[in-house]
């Protein structure tokens, strides 16, 4: 009887070193699986903010362009109303 109680203390120590073990190898996992998930959330804000800066940039460039046309606008205006000059200049000239 003495025999058969060593025998299940000494099981029962082995099984709690195993599951010692166990639990230090699922805690070393989920450190590494935590540091992942930090160096992956860093990632993920810098892309958030490369799309943040690759928007404002679209944005910008869409009001030059804009600004531009109006530009373009303005002077194909003006170069008309010169053409309508200068031909009311030349026909004054040749009357």
């Amino acid at each position: 009887m003495q025999n058969l109680r060593k025998k299940l203390l000494a099981f029962d120590k082995k099984q709690d070193i195993f599951l010692f073990v166990i639990f230090l190898i699922l805690l070393a996992q989920f450190i590494v699986a935590s540091l992942f998930f930090v160096k992956l959330n860093k990632k993920v804000e810098r892309l958030e903010t490369l799309a943040s800066d690759a928007s404002y940039a679209a944005n910008q460039t869409v009001i030059k362009q804009e600004e531009l046309e109006t530009k373009i606008e303005q002077l194909q205006n003006s170069n008309m109303i010169l053409q309508s000059q200068i031909l009311r200049s030349s026909v004054r000239n040749n009357n």
